[in-house]
C-alpha cells in the first residue's frame, strides 16, 4: 500500500522518517481499503492516552529516562542521569512503556502540522 522509508525495517519496529503528508495519505488509503475511518489522534486524545490518568509529566512517573523511552540518553531530561543511546529503533513494547512515537508526534504537532 505504501513504501516504508524507515532505515530499520522489521514487523515489530515503528515506522520512522516519514512525512506528515505520508501519514495522512496512509490513513486515507487504509480507510478506503477497510471501509473504516483511520486518522491520527488529536492532541487532546494523544495527551489523554499518554498520561494514562496520572498526574506526573509522564505516564510512568518522572523523570523520563532511557530505561523507559528510546531517545539519546547522552542528553538526559532535567534531573535524570545519563543513559543508553541505542542509535536505532526498538521493537514495539520492548521498553514496556513507550517508544519514540509519542515524542515524534509531539514534536511534529508542535511544529505546526495539522490534520487536513
Amino acid at each position: 500500500m505504501w513504501n516504508d522509508p524507515s532505515p530499520f525495517k522489521c514487523d515489530t519496529l515503528l515506522v520512522e522518517m516519514i512525512s506528515w503528508q505520508d501519514v495522512l495519505e496512509f490513513c486515507r488509503k487504509l480507510s478506503v481499503k477497510t471501509g473504516r475511518e483511520y486518522r491520527l489522534p488529536r492532541e487532546a486524545e494523544w495527551e489523554y492516552a499518554c498520561r494514562a490518568g496520572t498526574t506526573t509529566p509522564f505516564a510512568f512517573g518522572e523523570p523520563v529516562t532511557a530505561e523507559f523511552v528510546n531517545y539519546n540518553g547522552n542528553y538526559p531530561y532535567e534531573q535524570a542521569s545519563q543513559g543508553v543511546y541505542r542509535e536505532k529503533a526498538t521493537p514495539i513494547g520492548s521498553l514496556g512503556v513507550v517508544n519514540a512515537a509519542s515524542m515524534t508526534f509531539k514534536q511534529r504537532s508542535s511544529q505546526g502540522h495539522r490534520e487536513s
